[in-house]
């Protein structure tokens, strides 16, 4: 994979973070299963798990805000840790790319945050909002993880049973 399309799939995953921070590890756990981090079935499940677990959290009202410094740390780790994978595969610089998976994903999770407070004030209802993000951050952690393994000389499938989407 040129070093140029790993870094758009880092910045990629890691914007993924920045939206759902399980979102983006689950992904790269599911097309990437010959990993050390994803050979067991059940650390894919259980990403995959908590992944649709923080979607429905998400709703909730009294969820606590993506920026808060435990959330946006919990993102940041997810960007980086997904990045890194892309990187270990790719054959790219590992601290690199997960500085760059971190970065995107804290930029991506203040973009969100404002962008939802700001259509919030013109009267988009939250939930139809957070249901947009989601969809978004799917169909995004499929395609970049899928461009990335595909460019890595890794053969991959459609995602089949992250959060109840197949998508390609």
């Amino acid at each position: 994979m040129s070093s140029n399309r790993l870094l758009l799939a880092a910045i990629g995953i890691g914007a993924v973070a920045g939206m759902r921070t399980m979102t983006a590890p689950a992904a790269v756990a599911w097309r990437d299963r010959g990993s050390a981090a994803a050979r067991s079935p059940c650390v894919t499940s259980v990403l995959a798990g908590l992944a649709m677990l923080e979607l429905l959290a998400d709703k909730i009202p009294t969820a606590p805000d993506r920026v808060e410094t435990g959330a946006l740390a919990a993102r940041a780790a997810s960007g980086a840790w997904s990045a890194a994978q892309f990187a270990k595969r790719g054959g790219g610089p590992l601290p690199g790319y997960a500085a760059v998976g971190a970065g995107a994903a804290v930029a991506s999770a203040w973009g969100f945050y404002r962008l939802r407070r700001a259509a919030g004030r013109l009267g988009i209802p939250d939930l139809w909002l957070g249901l947009a993000e989601d969809l978004l951050a799917l169909v995004m952690a499929s395609r970049v993880s899928r461009a990335a393994w595909n460019k890595a000389g890794v053969k991959v499938e459609g995602i089949e049973g992250i959060n109840g989407v197949r998508v390609k």
